[in-house]
């Protein structure tokens, strides 16, 4: 398990643990005699949020038309009736899994909520202002032309900055960015791209 490809994978993209739950499939599979229960009970590999140990239908199964809700009673029967499960079958299963997916989804939603509320709340209020600057009732066609070329200048500037045109305080060492990124992936990842494809006249058409 140590060396899983999933573990591995599980770990790059979720370092704290945070999101990550074990899934153990084909428990029933299993050497006679030997059981998953250490795994289950989280002392192999520990996992924050534990694993779920699931028994799902084989091929025969699936070729005799095995549907899923016999499917599920079958696992129930497997978790209950053997000797190292039965004792944490109401923690185990599909069912088990789908109800514990649920609450962790929802407890995020809930903890995430509240952010993503006072962002979408600044956003608004930052388009309204705008919409408000824009809806400005202007006494004549000057003035409505005035309004038009000084946005156009903003945006000229905006730009500007963003590509390196014109200094700015603040600027980031760090990492390229504006022009310098921009010719960056012009000559380096763009050209590279463009190298390594092969193309003749039909594609070319």
């Amino acid at each position: 398990l140590a060396t899983s490809d999933s573990i591995k994978i599980a770990r790059d993209v979720d370092p704290d643990g945070e999101r990550t739950i074990g899934v153990l499939t084909k428990l029933d599979l299993m050497d006679k005699g030997t059981n998953a229960r250490d795994i289950l009970d989280n002392k192999v590999v520990p996992l924050k949020r534990g694993y779920i140990g699931v028994v799902n239908r084989s091929q025969s199964d699936i070729a005799k038309n095995k549907d899923i809700k016999s499917a599920i009673e079958a696992e129930e029967y497997f978790f209950h009736t053997h000797p190292a499960y039965y004792d944490v079958a109401n923690q185990l299963g599909t069912a088990y899994l789908q109800k514990l997916l649920n609450e962790n989804l929802t407890t995020h939603i809930k903890s995430a909520m509240p952010g993503l509320v006072n962002k979408l709340e600044a956003t608004l209020r930052e388009v309204c202002e705008q919409q408000e600057k824009v809806k400005m009732n202007f006494g004549d066609e000057n003035s409505k032309t005035k309004f038009i070329l000084n946005s156009l200048k903003e945006i000229i500037n905006q730009f500007e900055m963003k590509i390196g045109l014109v200094a700015k305080s603040g600027l980031v060492i760090d990492k390229l960015t504006g022009g310098a990124l921009i010719n960056r992936i012009m000559n380096k990842g763009f050209r590279s791209a463009i190298q390594k494809m092969s193309l003749n006249d039909d594609r070319l058409r």
